[in-house]
C-alpha cells in the first residue's frame, strides 16, 4: 500500500469535486515496513511493473526482517534498487530476525528499535527539524538590497531538498522587482525536486517574464514537478515558440515530464522536431514518446527524426517510436 501510494499518487480515481481535490496527493515521505507484492519469484530480481518508480517518488525508508515468513526480503531489495536508480533518497534496514507484522510492539528482536531509526531518518531529510542556516537565509530575503536577496536565494538553491522549508518564500521571490532575484528563485525551485503545486501559477507567470534568464529556470522547475505540472501545458506550448532555444528546450522537457496530459501540445512538438537546436529536437521527441499517441503525423515525424544529424536526437526518436508502437492501442 505504501509503495502504491508513493508511485501512483498522480492517478485520480474520480472527477474533481472541489478545491481539495486539486491538491497534490504526493506524500512528503514514505515508510514501508515488511513490504509485499513488489517482487515475484518467477521474474528474477525485478520490481513489479505496476509500481512505477520515478525521480518524483518521495524519499523512502524501507525495513524488513530476512526471516519474514510471509513476504520475501527480495521485495525490499527490488524496491531499494529501483528507488536508488531513479535518484530517490532511500534508506534501507534489513535484520536477520524479526518475522512479519511485528509493528510497534516491543519484542526481543533488535528490529524492535526501528521507530528510533525512523525518527533519525526523518531528521536527516529535514522533515522534523529546521536547519538554522535556512532560517537565516529566509530572513535575508527581506533585505532592501536586491543583490543580498539574490545571494540568499542562490544559497537556498544550492541546499537543494534540504531547504524545502523555504519553498513558500522562494515562490514569493518569483515576483521580485529585480529579474536577477526572479531568475535565482526559479533556478532554486528547479533544484529542489518536486515543489508544492501552489508554485505552479507563479511558475506559469514566470514563463512570460520579459527576461529569458527567468523563463528558462521556470520551465526547468515545471519539468522537475513532473505530472503535477499539467495545468501549465498551455503556457509550455507557448514557450515552445520562445525566441530563445534555452527556453524552448526545457519547455519540451517539461511536456515530456508531464506525459499523456501534454496531448494538446502534439502539433507544436512535431514542429519542434525541426528546431535548429538539437536539444529542443531531442526533448520534443522524448515528449512525443511520453504522450504515447500513435497518430500518422507523429509516427511520420519521428521516423524522419531517426535520421537526425545528432546522435542523441536519433536515439530519443527511436526510443519514442518504440514506446508508441509497443502500446496496444493508442491511436487517436
Amino acid at each position: 500500500m505504501v509503495a502504491a501510494t508513493s508511485t501512483r499518487y498522480d492517478r485520480r480515481l474520480y472527477p474533481v469535486v472541489d478545491a481539495a481535490d486539486k491538491e497534490s496527493c504526493r506524500p512528503d515521505f514514505a515508510i514501508t515496513v515488511f513490504p509485499g507484492h513488489l517482487w515475484h519469484p518467477s521474474k528474477g530480481l525485478v520490481l513489479n511493473p505496476n509500481v512505477p518508480v520515478t525521480r518524483h517518488t518521495p524519499p523512502t525508508f524501507i525495513l524488513q526482517a530476512q526471516n519474514d515468513p510471509v513476504d520475501n526480503v527480495n521485495n525490499s531489495l527490488v524496491y531499494y534498487i529501483a528507488l536508488k536508480n531513479a535518484g530517490v533518497p532511500v534508506e534501507m534496514h534489513l535484520y536477520a530476525e524479526g518475522g512479519h507484522a511485528f509493528g510497534l510492539r516491543r519484542t526481543e528482536h533488535t528490529i524492535t528499535r526501528w521507530p528510533e531509526l525512523v525518527e533519525t531518518w526523518l531528521e536527516t531529510i529535514w522533515m522534523t527539524r529546521e536547519d538554522p542556516e535556512v532560517r537565516r537565509l529566509i530572513e535575508a530575503l527581506s533585505s532592501d538590497e536586491w543583490w543580498q536577496r539574490e545571494q540568499a536565494v542562490e544559497a537556498l538553491g544550492r541546499m537543494g531538498p534540504g531547504a524545502k522549508g523555504a519553498m513558500g518564500h522562494l515562490i514569493e521571490q518569483l515576483a521580485d522587482e529585480q529579474w536577477h532575484v526572479r531568475k535565482a528563485a526559479a533556478t532554486a525551485l528547479s533544484r529542489m525536486g518536486p515543489a508544492p503545486e501552489q508554485a505552479i501559477p507563479s511558475l506559469i507567470a514566470a514563463l512570460a517574464d520579459e527576461e529569458w534568464h527567468v523563463r528558462k529556470p521556470a520551465a526547468e522547475a515545471l519539468a522537475a514537478l513532473g505530472p503535477a505540472s499539467a495545468p501549465a501545458v498551455g503556457a509550455l506550448i507557448e514557450a515552445l515558440g520562445d525566441e530563445e532555444w534555452q527556453v524552448r528546450s526545457p519547455a519540451a522537457l517539461a511536456l515530456a515530464a508531464i506525459g499523456p496530459a501534454s496531448k494538446p501540445a502534439l502539433g507544436r512538438l512535431i514542429g519542434a522536431l525541426d528546431d535548429e537546436e538539437w536539444k529542443v529536437r531531442k526533448h520534443a521527441a522524448q515528449a512525443l514518446g511520453a504522450i504515447g499517441i500513435s497518430t500518422r503525423p507523429v509516427l511520420s515525424a519521428l521516423r524522419q527524426t531517426v535520421n537526425d544529424e545528432e546522435d542523441q536526437v536519433r536515439s530519443a526518436a527511436a526510443e519514442a517510436l518504440k514506446k508508441i508502437t509497443d502500446l496496444p492501442d493508442k491511436t487517436d
